[in-house]
C-alpha cells in the first residue's frame, strides 16, 4: 500500500505511465532510455549512474565511430572537408546543421553509424555482471528502430511540455527558436514516443523530483529481481 501511495505522490498520471511489473528476462535488467528534445534524458541518465546503474551512452559510442578512417572518408564524401577540423577532430557543430537539415540526412547517418554502435553495445552486454541494471541511453531510440532490434526489459521516455523544453534548450545550448524546431520536426512526435514506451517520466519540475521518480523505479526493479540471480 505504501508503494502505491508513493506512486500517486510522485507521478502525474495525465502523461506518465509506470508498468505494474518489472520482470527480469535474464541475469541483468536492460533499460532503453530516450526522451523528447531537451526534456531531461541526460539528467535522468546521470541520476541512474549516480545510483550505481551501468550507463551505456549511444552518443558517446557513436562519436568514437566517427573517427574510424573508413567512416571519416564516407562522411567527408557526403558532407565535405569541414566535417573534421585541422586537428582531425569531428566538427559536430557543422555536421549537426548538415544532418538535421532534413530527415534523409538523419536516416543516412543513422544507417551508417548505428550498426557499429549496436556491435559495441553487444560486446558490452556480454561482459555484464549478474544483477546489474543497465541503462542504454539512446536519443533516437525509436527513430533508429532500437526498440525493435534490442530485447529491452523496459523502455523509458522522459518528456516535458514543449515550452519548458524550448527554455531548457535555449539556456543550455543557446539555440534559436528555428534551431530547436528544426531538430524537433526531425524527431518522432512526443505522443507517439509516450505510446510506444513502457514507462514515461514527466519531467516538468526540478531535478530533486526527477531523482525521486527514478529512485522509485530502481527500487521496484530491484524488488522484482529473482533471488537466484542476485550476485553474491
Amino acid at each position: 500500500m505504501n508503494n502505491l501511495n508513493n506512486l500517486f505522490n510522485l507521478f502525474n498520471f495525465k502523461f506518465e505511465k509506470v508498468p505494474e511489473n518489472f520482470n527480469w528476462k535474464r541475469g541483468y535488467y536492460f533499460i532503453g532510455l530516450t526522451g523528447t528534445l531537451a526534456a531531461g534524458k541526460s539528467t535522468a541518465s546521470e541520476i541512474f549512474k549516480k545510483h550505481h546503474c551501468t550507463v551505456l551512452n549511444a552518443d558517446e559510442i557513436a562519436k568514437k565511430m566517427y573517427l574510424k578512417p573508413e567512416i571519416k572518408k564516407i562522411i567527408i564524401d557526403k558532407f565535405g572537408e569541414e566535417s573534421y577540423d585541422v586537428e582531425d577532430k569531428v566538427n559536430f557543430k557543422y555536421l549537426s546543421k548538415k544532418i538535421f537539415s532534413n530527415k534523409e540526412n538523419v536516416q543516412w547517418i543513422n544507417q551508417l553509424i548505428h550498426p557499429l554502435v549496436k556491435e559495441e553495445i553487444k560486446k558490452s552486454l556480454e561482459n555484464t555482471k549478474m544483477g546489474k541494471i543497465i541503462i542504454y541511453d539512446v536519443p533516437l531510440l525509436f527513430e533508429s528502430n532500437s526498440h525493435l532490434e534490442n530485447d529491452y526489459d523496459l523502455i523509458i521516455v522522459v518528456d516535458a511540455p514543449i515550452e519548458l523544453r524550448k527554455k531548457r534548450a535555449f539556456e543550455r545550448n543557446q539555440w534559436t527558436e528555428n534551431e530547436f524546431m528544426l531538430r524537433e520536426k526531425n524527431q518522432m512526435d512526443p505522443s507517439t514516443k509516450r505510446m510506444l514506451a513502457n514507462c514515461v517520466i514527466w519531467n516538468d519540475q526540478d531535478k530533486e523530483i526527477l531523482e525521486k521518480k527514478i529512485l522509485f523505479l530502481i527500487d521496484q526493479i530491484q524488488k522484482n529481481q529473482p533471488i537466484n540471480e542476485v550476485e553474491i
